[in-house]
């Protein structure tokens, strides 16, 4: 069953409190960007040292990313995530969905999040506006949707993967693949490629 990952606004709480809330959500989402420039750009913790690329740093540089997507981040519509896994692969598929539950609360880019999961080569959701293909997935199980962001655990972006994230040195770099993206139909902001390896 699906997991809608925001709540309701209260049309009724004082007008102080929504503004306190809008405040409190402004500063969280400029304290993620700061985070996510300094964890794609600069250097961090030397290479031994450094912090793995564990589910819940990939799935919040993941939806920073699609916020920079102009489809995406023009709509207020309702849009499912959907991670797709290979057979046996369900744990791994559960830790992500997790992460991305937990990062996607209150909605990314105003929008309303679903986190599902699928199984190799099994149906997509309609309204599926980001799929994720984790590793092994076969680059053929997942149909290039226009319009829709898909990342994947593979740096090496096999099609129809357009986003991921690797490791560089001692940091992280988001890669785009940008000559597909716009075949696509999605086209993404000046100050994400600037951040990124981006791979035509």
């Amino acid at each position: 069953m699906p997991i809608v990952a925001r709540a309701p606004r209260d049309p009724h709480a004082p007008a102080g409190a929504r503004r306190r809330s809008r405040a409190a959500r402004w500063l969280r989402s400029l304290a993620v960007a700061a985070w996510m420039t300094a964890s794609l750009s600069s250097p961090s913790a030397p290479a031994r040292g450094q912090e793995p690329l564990t589910d819940p740093l990939r799935a919040a540089i993941v939806l920073r990313a699609v916020r920079y997507e102009r489809v995406f981040s023009s709509s207020s519509e309702p849009a499912d995530v959907v991670i797709v896994h290979r057979p046996g692969g369900e744990a791994r598929a559960r830790s992500l969905r997790r992460a991305f539950v937990a990062l996607g609360e209150r909605g990314v880019a105003g929008r309303p999040l679903n986190v599902l999961l699928t199984v190799e080569g099994g149906l997509l959701s309609s309204r599926a506006r980001l799929i994720h293909m984790t590793q092994g997935v076969a680059a053929n199980a997942v149909p290039g949707i226009q319009e829709t962001v898909v990342s994947c655990d593979d740096p090496s972006l096999p099609a129809p993967c357009v986003l991921s994230v690797e490791l560089h040195g001692d940091s992280r770099r988001m890669v785009l693949h940008r000559t597909r993206a716009r075949s696509m139909g999605l086209s993404f902001d000046g100050r994400l490629l600037a951040m990124a390896r981006v791979v035509e």
